[in-house]
């Protein structure tokens, strides 16, 4: 019986209308029963490999073992299959090129990266093999040469120089390595302490010896040690070089001695490696009395020293108390000047065995002083090869100086005073020998308006009637009020006689002093604006305050 099926389908198009599409099928047979499509055949079991690392990397140097890299080929398909393995460089090999793994099964694989040359390489693994297509794998592998050994193979020797002139020396190295191919290598040098090299650098081979030339200013007194670094590559070697560095950085040394106006003057002068000295003029100290010493140094170095004066003797110490700026001296370009003001207290005057100057450059005497001793006595010149020393100032002594001390009796009434804070300051201050005192009797002054200078003449006439001795001094201590306009004090220069006023609010006890020394022929010290000054004293412009008489202080009056 023929059966006939009808199987309507709309077709539609961009028109957007549709046809009826009738299908007619006939079907052959009895019954009134219809069938479906046919089943598709299911899909095949296929193999896929991947690897578990897409980059392969390594570092080593030459003469090691090959380095290795592991990495797994997996079959992630649902049948098994083969695969192969391949590399793109001969430095690359593996354990295995091939395999067949079951599904869902894993092999492990070596990589072996060969180091042959000084290198950084890459390549490429791949996989292929299954439905996955291939899988590449990148490979890095840096291949190094063997650290380079330094070997010193003469050390350099000591080198001696004279200051401001060159100290030389050399030293020679070569060079080792566990690779026999190795090539020439770089070096370079470096150093400290200002050492120099006739080559900074260059490059060295297997078996062949460099010497190296070092070259050292002397600008430093004494030894100094510096390093020398070789550096190839990463690989360093460190040597010490110690220099030795003789001669003078002093040109000349000029002392002068002031009690009252300059006394003497001793002039060093280096001639090599020795000391021509000249004593200008031959004349004595006195002994006890304070001694203001002047130092002028002249050194080939443009830097100020540290400068320390002391005693050989402990009778007393003796400190720096007053030091002039360093200069350039006139019409030299490579010498310098330092002046130095030291007190010596009265009694240090007969030390038996000098003092010593020691002066430190830091730039040039690496801490280390350049000492002088001078002896108390003046006269004798040192050998030609012998450095400063013996130099002998004469001392003289003579007999105390004595002051009486006079109040004077004026319409205000009589000053009450002792002579022990009034004498202290010229003790202290001025370059006198052994100082005694005394209060002599009151004088009066009748005038209702008292002028030192008329005290000053009273006085003079009072030591002329009294005593006629040049040891023995007066000075007068009058009260004239805070509302006086006279000055302070007042003395003849030189002379026995002085005045000053009570100390108190205007007038202090420093004026003592000052009069004193004026008396002893001493002129106002420059730089303070005192009229009449001694410009030789103890240098142009020096801070001796005028009122401090002797003391070297920076007050000024």
């Amino acid at each position: 019986m023929m059966s006939l099926y009808a199987t309507l389908r709309f077709l539609c198009y961009p028109q957007l209308f549709c046809l009826l599409s009738l299908t007619l099928l006939y079907s052959c047979g009895g019954g009134g029963g219809g069938s479906s499509a046919p089943t598709p055949p299911p899909p095949q079991p296929t193999a896929s490999f991947s690897a578990s690392a897409t980059t392969l990397s390594s570092r080593q140097t030459l003469g090691e073992a090959s380095a290795t890299q592991d990495f797994t080929v997996t079959n992630s398909g649902s049948a098994s299959g083969s695969f192969s393995l391949s590399t793109s460089a001969s430095w690359i090999t593996l354990s295995s090129t091939s395999g067949t793994l079951a599904a869902g099964s894993s092999q492990t694989i070596t990589a072996t990266l060969a180091c042959e040359v000084p290198a950084t390489r890459t390549g490429t693994i791949t996989l292929s093999g299954g439905s996955g297509g291939s899988v590449q794998i990148s490979v890095s592998h840096s291949c190094s040469a063997p650290p380079i050994q330094i070997n010193i193979a003469i050390q350099p020797p000591a080198g001696d120089g004279v200051f401001q002139e060159n100290a030389t020396s050399s030293f020679s190295f070569t060079i080792q390595s566990t690779w026999s191919d190795q090539g020439p290598v770089a070096y370079s040098l470096t150093s400290t302490n200002s050492i120099n090299f006739d080559q900074n650098s260059g490059s060295i081979a297997l078996n062949e010896t460099v010497q190296v030339g070092l070259i050292r200013v002397c600008d430093h007194l004494g030894e100094t040690t510096g390093t020398v670094t070789i550096t190839i590559n990463d690989v360093a070697e460190t040597l010490q070089w110690t220099t030795a560095c003789t001669g003078n950085v002093i040109e000349r040394i000029s002392v002068e001695y002031f009690q009252g106006p300059r006394t003497a003057v001793v002039d060093h002068i280096a001639d090599g490696n020795r000391w021509n000295t000249m004593v200008q003029p031959s004349s004595y100290m006195v002994a006890n009395r304070q001694t203001i010493t002047k130092i002028v140094i002249r050194h080939l170095v443009n830097d100020t020293p540290t400068i320390d004066f002391a005693l050989n003797s402990a009778a007393a110490e003796s400190s720096l108390v007053s030091q002039s700026a360093t200069v350039q001296v006139a019409d030299r370009e490579d010498a310098w000047q330092t002046e130095a003001v030291f007190n010596l207290p009265a009694a240090t005057t007969r030390v038996t065995d000098g003092w010593i100057l020691s002066l430190i450059w830091n730039t040039v005497t690496s801490g280390s002083p350049v000492a002088f001793r001078f002896d108390e006595l003046m006269a004798s010149v040192p050998a030609e090869d012998e450095r400063i020393d013996n130099i002998k100032l004469g001392v003289l002594d003579v007999e105390p100086l004595h002051i009486k001390f006079v109040p004077i009796t004026t319409k205000t009434g009589t000053p009450e005073f002792t002579t022990d804070s009034y004498l202290k300051h010229p003790k202290d201050l001025l370059p006198t020998a052994v100082l005694t005192q005394e209060i002599d009797k009151p004088l009066t002054v009748e005038a209702e308006d008292v002028r030192l200078n008329d005290v000053l003449l009273l006085l003079s006439e009072r030591w002329f009637r009294e005593s006629l001795n040049p040891l023995v001094f007066y000075h007068g201590i009058v009260e004239l009020g805070d509302d006086s306009l006279e000055p302070c004090g007042i003395a003849y220069v030189p002379g026995q006689a002085a005045v000053s006023e009570l100390a108190g609010t205007e007038c202090n006890e420093y004026t003592i002093a000052h009069e004193f020394g004026h008396n002893l022929n001493l002129d106002h010290s420059p730089g303070c604006g005192a009229p009449d000054p001694d410009l030789n004293f103890p240098y142009l412009n020096g801070r001796i305050g005028t009122e401090d008489g002797w003391l070297l202080s920076s007050q000024t009056y």
